[in-house]
C-alpha cells in the first residue's frame, strides 16, 4: 500500500488504549481499520481482492 500510494497514503498505527482511539470505542484486543475516520471490517483489509474493490482504492485512486 505505502509503495503504490505513497503520496496520497499516510499510515498511523495506535493501540487501542491511545488517547486517538478514544472516540471510537474500540473493542480492546482487537484489529480495527479506519479509512477517513470510518471503521473498515478486518476482511476487507485483509483479502487484497475484496480491497481493491472497497471504497478505499476508488478514492486512493482518484475516482471519487
Amino acid at each position: 500500500m505505502k509503495e503504490k500510494y505513497d503520496d496520497r497514503l499516510e499510515l498511523q498505527i495506535f493501540t487501542t488504549d491511545s488517547k486517538e482511539a478514544e472516540p471510537y470505542h474500540f473493542v480492546r484486543s482487537s484489529t480495527n481499520f479506519l479509512f477517513e475516520k470510518e471503521l473498515v471490517p478486518v476482511g476487507i483489509v485483509t483479502d487484497k481482492d475484496k480491497a481493491e474493490e472497497s471504497r478505499i482504492f476508488v478514492i486512493l485512486n482518484g475516482e471519487r
